[in-house]
């Protein structure tokens, strides 16, 4: 089965992220859009493991997410993958407020060595993804659109700051209306 670990948005969050795509889509912006409930903060995508592999993850997980605090985060700004000038992503910021993101996320790396998949390469960036570009023309267009909303001065906040009090194991079925998600276990936070 597909699954990532990530971390549940408040609706509010999901809601004010959603109005802002909505925004974009109507300045002509043509992108395949993530729906608000399917919005996230993934830790670590873990790909095609089995149900054994899943049960060992959680034990890991769950072992070491029972002793974290719970952080305090914020959604804020935006930006795109792999770059503003030609974005395939375009991405809603995460930002800590207190305590820290990067435990929860080194903790769900340690879950998946622990199950024999490959150490995460990339460097962690909390996100939430809104839009995905395929087409190079889209792309284009695209930022021009997003310029506007870079900068400190005009960053937009999606919704108030949130306490991210618990982790989600998550399974993905992939479908032509976009991914179904299930949750498979939860780990409370202190």
């Amino acid at each position: 089965m597909r699954t990532f670990i990530a971390i549940e948005l408040p609706e509010a969050a999901r809601t004010s992220l959603h109005d802002f795509s909505e925004l974009l889509r109507r300045k002509g912006m043509h992108a395949t859009w993530v729906k608000p409930e399917a919005m996230h903060l993934t830790l670590r995508f873990l790909g095609d493991i089995t149900e054994e592999q899943a049960q060992t993850f959680s034990s890991f997980v769950s072992e070491s997410y029972m002793n974290l605090a719970a952080p305090v985060l914020l959604v804020r700004g935006i930006g795109a993958f792999p770059s503003l000038k030609k974005p395939n992503i375009l991405w809603a910021g995460v930002e800590t407020v207190q305590g820290n993101l990067d435990v929860l996320q080194q903790a769900a790396e340690f879950g998946a060595r622990g199950i024999g998949l490959v150490p995460e390469t990339k460097k962690f960036h909390p996100h939430i993804t809104l839009a995905r570009f395929k087409k190079t023309e889209d792309s284009r267009l695209a930022s021009q659109h997003i310029m506007p909303y870079m900068g400190e001065q005009i960053a937009p906040e999606f919704g108030y700051e949130f306490r991210a009090s618990n982790v989600v194991l998550f399974s993905s079925t992939l479908t032509k209306t976009g991914p179904i998600y299930k949750k498979l276990r939860e780990f409370p936070l202190l």
